[in-house]
């Protein structure tokens, strides 16, 4: 992402996808920038005393994505005691900030295992190996949360997209949401189906646990659901249609899987309000294309 400092306090880090694993889609850096909210937001909320982390916002204009933070008292690698910063070739593990951080993991569920590419420099972290930890003024900063949480496993209720560049889209855009993390009868690994787990001896049990997680939300989870949505008295449908986002939520079943949902649902009024539901968002992203292809020709 390309960073701006204004003020010398707010740190701005434009959403863009001129990188070699995001190619040209827009969409998908948004979405990684969304993930790096919500991630920040779960962690936030453990409240483990002496772990701090920035304020941030996005803003969304003319169909792109700004990350807004504020600056930390941070300086590289002269500060940075946890995880990596160089895409897992190099690991720290300063055990202070690992407690924390192994604290959050137990609130999340997310399990212990040994990340890094050279397995001479790889070791046990609690967190997907880019989520840094810099310690700074007798405290603790931690920040890059887009990969907090798992990725659904490819496979299990759609094909394998046939380029590699598209695996790695959506091993960085399609994460498990930290609701279905947190009911998993295991903990989950945040770096499952990663090279970063090349060194770990038990990769194969923990990307075993991610795919029965993803097999529970695709055949348990989303089906429930559609059957609570079909057994919805008349005089609640408003009232559920109002809040059908949170609720889908709140069971750990992502938006993106609005069609599945109605695969399984049988009421015509429920199987309508889905249906316009995706349609709205496929018009809202098709507005922001066209918004982005105005900012081009303008500039």
């Amino acid at each position: 992402r390309e960073k701006y400092l204004v003020h010398s306090n707010i740190l701005f880090k434009f959403a863009s996808s001129n990188n070699t694993v995001l190619g040209t889609n827009e969409k998908a850096a948004a979405k990684v920038a969304g993930h790096d909210l919500k991630g920040l937001v779960q962690y936030v909320n453990c409240g483990v005393r002496g772990l701090r982390f920035p304020m941030m916002a996005l803003i969304d204009y003319m169909g792109y994505r700004l990350v807004a933070m504020s600056r930390l008292p941070i300086s590289g690698e002269n500060t940075h005691v946890y995880g990596s910063s160089d895409g897992g070739k190099t690991v720290k593990n300063h055990k202070k900030a690992a407690r924390k951080m192994e604290r959050c993991a137990r609130q999340l569920n997310l399990t212990t295992w040994t990340a890094g590419l050279f397995k001479y420099l790889a070791k046990p972290l609690h967190s997907a190996v880019d989520i840094e930890v810099h310690r700074a003024n007798r405290a603790f900063y931690a920040l890059d949360f887009s990969r907090a949480f798992p990725p659904e496993k490819l496979g299990v209720a759609s094909e394998i997209p046939q380029d590699d560049r598209q695996v790695k889209v959506r091993m960085l855009c399609a994460l498990l949401r930290p609701e279905l993390v947190r009911s998993n009868r295991t903990p989950l690994c945040s770096d499952a189906f990663s090279s970063f787990l090349k060194h770990e001896p038990k990769r194969y049990d923990l990307e075993q646990d991610v795919r029965q997680a993803t097999e529970r939300l695709h055949f348990q989870i989303i089906p429930q659901f559609a059957q609570f949505l079909d057994s919805t008295p008349k005089h609640m449908r408003r009232a559920v249609t109002k809040k059908l986002s949170g609720l889908l939520h709140d069971k750990g079943i992502n938006c993106r899987h609005l069609g599945r949902v109605r695969s399984f649902v049988q009421q015509r009024y429920w199987r309508n309000i889905l249906l316009l539901e995706m349609t709205a968002r496929v018009i809202k992203e098709d507005v922001r294309a066209l918004w982005r292809q105005k900012m081009c020709l303008m500039h």
